[in-house]
């Protein structure tokens, strides 16, 4: 699939506030992963209960409740579980952001509490035992992205119906149901979004555009919404794509239930106020860690001088490959996917560095990383490509391992194995800079 093409399936899927931010655990109708029926068609009664009830959300200015939600993306899964409280702006069209919010969050060894009060930034990490707080200048914060997926994005006001591109294509009621004590209408739907073919930033990506055919979205959902405030307690939805290119998202069915639900209560800016739990120790933050907007590029958790983090990957034809193996070598970790653009413009820089240096004591690996799919993707680019570098799969844990949210990232490691350079993004200069290095390293400077 092309850049473009991409990019807006990512910001479509961002914007499934009635498929991916916000789910449950309703009762199973056609079995998980079907498409909904051929043909099914758009009950009127149930079309306008649709209409109702994505106009209500809007009208919410705050909210409080208890979030339970799992995601499934192919074969991976994972659930998060917090509270949050939360008051909102809304835009002229029914959109909105968060304004002030106190977010708990417990998933994958997460465990703290983040929150903003207008003026202030806090976090309390209950792991660590530490509390953070910073004052967020502009007067704005974010909920990093370890909270994220706490937040019911339906609060937010738009979903995959608000796309011109979306299209009805089933709906229905079944039978009523209760969903933390609250008696609720039970209503499926499907929609379906087509993505056209577009060209990309460069010649392959445009003949491929041109060849493509569309992509097309297909969601169903199950909604359990309270009878009479309209506000959603579960939500369960299913989304795939056929078309295209072979390099399609897979499958996603999201599960989530809100209890405790309170809407439009008024809280005051005191609500959001957190302090220090006895016995935390108060600790310095960076501004990313608190949701503050910063021109900072977020840190690496390793700088130069440091001992690179052990790893152990495998090559396409199962060769593993550790750090260890390599000392005395330099070794070059280019971190990239084949959905980055930016990672694609790099790669005939790095191929140039892999043939300088590949008898010179110089070992290059491309690491496939935060790939969409298996690491057979990222073979067949680089065969195609003719890129004779190494190739690593599966190197999320290494990525998260060094502190990478951004990719390309480029890691140069010396013969003693510590780290002689990091560097995040790409730029024409990229590969000069790595051999001026890597031409340093090797004459012992």
């Amino acid at each position: 699939m092309n850049r473009p093409a991409r990019a807006l399936i990512a910001a479509a899927l961002m914007g499934l506030s009635v498929s991916f931010a916000s789910a449950c655990h309703p009762p199973e109708q056609d079995g998980p992963a079907q498409a909904p029926a051929k043909g099914a068609a758009v009950d009127p009664a149930a079309k306008e209960f649709i209409e109702k009830f994505r106009a209500i959300v809007k009208k919410v200015d705050d909210i409080s409740c208890t979030v339970t939600q799992t995601m499934t993306t192919g074969e991976e899964k994972t659930s998060h579980t917090g509270n949050i409280l939360a008051t909102l702006t809304r835009r002229g069209n029914g959109g909105g952001s968060l304004k002030l919010f106190k977010i708990s969050s417990r998933h994958d060894g997460v465990d703290g509490v983040w929150a903003f009060d207008g003026k202030t930034a806090s976090k309390i990490d209950n792991a660590a035992k530490t509390f953070a707080s910073m004052e967020a200048e502009e007067g704005v914060a974010f909920p990093v992205q370890d909270v994220q997926m706490v937040v019911p994005t339906w609060v937010y006001g738009t979903d995959v119906l608000s796309s011109k591109d979306a299209t009805l294509t089933a709906a229905r009621f079944l039978p009523d149901a209760t969903a933390d004590g609250v008696s609720c209408k039970a209503i499926e739907y499907s929609v379906e979004v087509v993505y056209p073919a577009q060209p990309g930033e460069d010649e392959d990506d445009a003949k491929d555009a041109k060849k493509a055919e569309p992509v097309k979205m297909t969601m169903r959902q199950v909604r359990l919404v309270g009878a009479e405030d309209l506000i959603p307690r579960s939500i369960e939805s299913h989304v795939r794509f056929t078309g295209g290119a072979e390099d399609l998202p897979p499958p996603r069915t999201f599960v989530a239930s809100y209890t405790n639900v309170k809407v439009n209560t008024k809280p005051g800016a005191a609500a959001f106020a957190l302090k220090a739990p006895e016995g935390f120790k108060t600790v310095e933050a960076e501004a990313s860690d608190l949701g503050i907007p910063s021109d900072e590029q977020p840190k690496l958790k390793f700088v130069a001088g440091d001992a690179a983090p052990a790893f152990a990957l495998k090559t396409p034809d199962g060769t593993e490959v550790t750090l260890a193996s390599l000392k005395g070598k330099i070794v070059l970790l280019d971190f990239w996917a084949t959905w980055c653009g930016p990672c694609k413009m790099a790669m005939p820089g790095v191929q140039k560095l892999h043939e300088k240096f590949k008898d010179k004591g110089v070992a290059v690996y491309g690491v496939d990383t935060f790939e969409h799919g298996s690491g057979e993707k990222a073979r067949k680019y680089m065969a195609d490509k003719k890129y004779t570098y190494g190739l690593l799969y599966s190197g999320d844990e290494l990525a998260k391992a060094y502190g990478i949210s951004g990719i390309p990232t480029f890691v140069l490691i010396g013969k003693d194995g510590k780290i002689l350079h990091l560097g995040v993004g790409f730029d024409e200069g990229m590969d000069e800079n790595l051999s001026a290095i890597i031409e340093k390293a090797l004459a012992g400077k």
